[in-house]
């Protein structure tokens, strides 16, 4: 990938701004990144906060193979970055919050354009909790700062979650079933009993058993097996 990275100090959303570029040329390969969101945003229109000292990127793609799986890519290529410049372990909670020992250090946010029956462009929006300062209504996240006891170089992780991207982007289409193994491998939901909230309000509950292809999460419950698109867990 020909990654071209835009830098603000302070944006509403990088997936606004990225989605303005992105709109006029298409801008794939384009890195939306900024010191602190006033509006960021995470799944199903929550808030996410984003003072100075976060890593907050959106990053421009063209879609192609199976676009549902960029968020389970994008978890474990984060998860990969975080482990290579701190050396700390995160693991990947269903469907695409990062944590460490439980604790929320980073999330996903996917977000398509449709021209017509197809994709035109896809944003994938990345944030983590380097070294920003968390409000006291937080109590399950963290940041990678607070986890390590000493400041974290917020650029060594983009360039590393770029560069594992630029790795993992071509089995979307080579072979998905790579990037749902690597996922599996990190994750903190499956073999545990889960409550999961679906789409329409449903709780289902029961143990997290596997991935489908697409991602969707099957849980064995006491009526037997449910699959669950999206959802909170």
């Amino acid at each position: 990938m020909d990654w071209r990275i835009i830098r603000y100090d302070i944006v509403t959303s990088t997936q606004d701004v990225a989605r303005e570029h992105a709109s006029s040329d298409g801008a794939p390969g384009l890195v939306v990144l900024a010191g602190a969101q006033t509006e960021g945003r995470g799944r199903r229109g929550s808030r996410w906060q984003s003072a100075e000292g976060g890593l907050y990127v959106t990053v421009v793609l063209t879609p192609g193979g199976w676009i549902g799986l960029l968020p389970f890519l994008a978890g474990v290529v984060v998860s990969d970055a975080i482990m290579e410049v701190t050396g700390i372990r995160p693991l990947l909670k269903w469907p695409n919050d990062v944590l460490i020992d439980g604790m929320k250090v980073g999330g996903v946010l996917l977000e398509t354009a449709w021209h017509g029956d197809g994709p035109r462009f896809t944003l994938l929006g990345i944030g983590v909790n380097v070294s920003n300062r968390l409000q006291d209504d937080l109590p399950r996240a963290t940041t990678l700062s607070r986890e390590l006891g000493s400041d974290v170089d917020r650029e060594r992780i983009l360039l590393s979650i770029l560069a594992r991207m630029e790795h993992l982007l071509p089995f979307l289409e080579a072979d998905p079933d790579v990037i749902l193994r690597e996922w599996r491998a990190r994750s903190q939901t499956l073999g545990r009993h889960v409550e999961v909230t679906d789409a329409s309000g449903e709780m289902v509950c029961g143990m997290a058993v596997d991935l489908d292809e697409g991602g969707a999460l099957i849980i064995e419950t006491a009526d037997g097996p449910r699959r669950v698109l999206s959802g909170r867990v």
